[in-house]
């Protein structure tokens, strides 16, 4: 065990952004020294919560706390910090409260109405559209409200939802490093987060991503 946290350390040393080599050691310590272990893991904590305050790291700073909770689940505070940090960067939504819920039911059954007489019409089909996206703005995890976005966008000539947002996008790609890094249990831990989303549901690249990392597991 000692040479293998040796080996890891030289690897750290080349290269000292090295996740897959740090939670290796991180899995080490927590069998050698779990004194040791409890002082790194929270060190590790704090530094993934530093990089979720910044713009340009918050991202690297989600998937790495995914992977710190997969280490040690019931770290107190972790799940919070998880979820919030889901909440900032668009993964999860805040609880809509029942006057929102109220609103865009309202806005759907509108923009359903209007679609189902519309036809072709185009300017119908944009009253509609614009219906049912003042209804996802209030509830954005209603499937029926995306489903029925997608049938209106389809009939104006546009293509269903499959594009991710650009926060997405970006969690894609660092889930495709964490998979060519053989970061297996890394790379599965965001691409299941992005399937929780009601709108991703329909992405065929985060699909496929998803076999290609069940393949690997």
């Amino acid at each position: 065990m000692n040479k293998a946290l040796q080996s890891i350390q030289k690897v750290q040393y080349v290269y000292p952004l090295n996740q897959e080599a740090s939670l290796l050691t991180l899995k080490i310590n927590k069998l050698k020294s779990p004194e040791k272990f409890r002082e790194e893991f929270s060190q590790k904590i704090e530094a993934a919560r530093f990089m979720c305050r910044g713009t340009e790291t918050r991202r690297e700073g989600y998937a790495n706390l995914l992977d710190y909770y997969q280490l040690e689940p019931d770290y107190p505070g972790l799940k919070s910090l998880i979820y919030q940090t889901e909440i900032d960067i668009g993964i999860r939504k805040k609880p809509v409260d029942n006057s929102d819920q109220k609103k865009a039911k309202n806005f759907y059954n509108e923009a359903r109405q209007i679609f189902s007489g519309a036809g072709n019409d185009r300017a119908k089909l944009n009253n509609a559209l614009a219906k049912i996206n003042q209804s996802l703005a209030l509830n954005s995890d209603d499937k029926d409200a995306m489903k029925l976005k997608d049938l209106i966008t389809t009939r104006i000539g546009g293509s269903a939802s499959t594009v991710l947002s650009t926060e997405d996008e970006r969690l894609y790609q660092l889930a495709i490093q964490r998979l060519q890094n053989n970061n297996i249990s890394g790379a599965n831990a965001i691409v299941s987060r992005l399937l929780q989303k009601p709108e991703n549901a329909y992405s065929q690249k985060i699909k496929e991503l998803k076999v290609k990392i069940d393949a690997r597991s």
